[in-house]
C-alpha cells in the first residue's frame, strides 16, 4: 500500500537435530573435626553441560558468499532474519569450597565459607530469543570463555557472641568478586577476541552488625532492644551497568548501586 516500506520479515525455526540440555555433575566433600567444637569442610563441585540452547541468525549475510543473504529480496518479499534455535552451547563449572564451623561454646559460635570457582560457557543467552550475543556467526569458537555468572571468589561469614550483661553481638560479612564483560570491539573475522576477557566494576562487599539485649519481666514477658547496622563501610556495590531492564534475561531486576550505609533501632515485645 502507499507509504508502506517493503521489508524482508524474519522467521523463527528449530533445527531438526535439536536436543534438550544435558548436565553431568559430580561432587565430593569431606568434613572433619580439627579441634573441639571446630569443623573443617572441603568440597569440590563439577558440572558440565552440553546441548545448551543457542540462537543464531542463519539469514546473516556473513554466512554466504559475497556477504549477501540469498533469502532477502529487494522488494521485501523475501526472508530477513532466520532466528534458528540450536542445541550447540556448552558450559563447565568447577568450584572448591572451604568451610569452617564452630559450634556454640564458650559464649560464641561462627561459620565461614569460601568458594573458589571457574564458570565457563559458550553462550549465556539461552533465555533471551530477541538478541544475538556472538561476535560473528562464522566462528563461534571465541564465544567459549568465562560466563556472565563467573565470580572467582565468594566469601561469607557470620558469628554470634554472648557478651557480659546478656548482650548478643552478631556480625555478618559477605564478599563476591567482579563478573566478566567483553571488550567493546571484539575484532573482525577471523581475528575475533574471546568474549568476557574483562571484569565489571560490580564486586560486592558488605559488613553488617546486630547488637541486642533482652530484658525479662516475667517468665512469659520480655522486651528485646535491637540495634542493626548495614553496609557499615558504605561500599558502592554496583548491581549492574545502568541499562533498560524491560527485556532483561540475566536475572537482574535493578541497576545502579547497592544500599548505602544504614542503621536502625528496634524494640520487640514478647508475651
Amino acid at each position: 500500500t502507499a507509504g508502506f516500506t517493503p521489508f524482508n520479515p524474519g522467521i523463527a525455526v528449530f533445527t531438526k537435530d535439536f536436543k534438550n540440555p544435558r548436565t553431568l555433575q559430580y561432587s565430593a566433600s569431606i568434613e572433619r573435626e580439627v579441634a573441639p567444637d571446630l569443623n573443617l569442610l572441603v568440597a569440590y563441585n563439577y558440572a558440565k553441560s552440553t546441548r545448551l540452547t543457542t540462537f543464531i541468525n542463519r539469514g546473516d549475510g556473513r554466512l554466504y558468499a559475497g556477504g549477501v543473504s540469498p533469502f532477502e529480496r529487494a522488494n521485501g518479499s523475501g526472508v530477513g532474519e532466520i532466528r534458528s534455535t540450536e542445541s550447540i552451547g556448552k558450559s563447565l563449572f568447577q568450584g572448591m569450597t572451604f568451610g569452617l564451623t564452630k559450634r556454640f561454646s564458650n559464649n560464641f559460635q561462627f561459620q565461614a565459607n569460601y568458594l573458589l570457582s571457574w564458570d565457563k560457557s559458550s553462550d549465556d543467552n539461552e533465555r533471551d530469543p530477541f538478541t544475538f550475543r556472538y561476535a560473528d556467526p562464522r566462528n563461534l569458537t571465541p564465544e567459549y570463555g568465562y560466563s556472565d555468572r563467573d565470580q572467582r571468589h565468594r566469601f561469607n561469614a557470620f558469628a554470634v557472641f554472648k557478651l557480659p550483661y546478656e548482650v548478643s553481638l552478631s556480625p555478618i560479612m559477605q564478599y563476591r568478586s567482579a563478573q566478566p564483560t567483553s571488550v567493546t570491539n571484539r575484532g573482525t573475522f577471523p581475528n575475533i577476541i574471546e568474549r568476557n576477557t574483562l571484569r565489571l566494576e560490580n564486586e560486592f562487599f558488605t559488613f553488617d552488625l546486630r547488637a541486642s539485649k533482652t530484658f525479662k519481666f516475667t517468665e512469659r514477658m520480655s522486651l528485646e532492644a535491637i540495634f542493626d547496622a548495614f553496609n557499615i563501610f558504605n561500599n558502592r556495590n554496583q548491581r549492574s551497568l545502568p541499562r533498560p531492564l524491560t527485556f532483561n534475561f540475566d536475572g537482574t531486576v535493578s541497576a545502579g548501586f547497592g544500599e548505602p550505609r544504614q542503621a536502625q533501632l528496634g524494640l520487640r515485645f514478647k508475651f
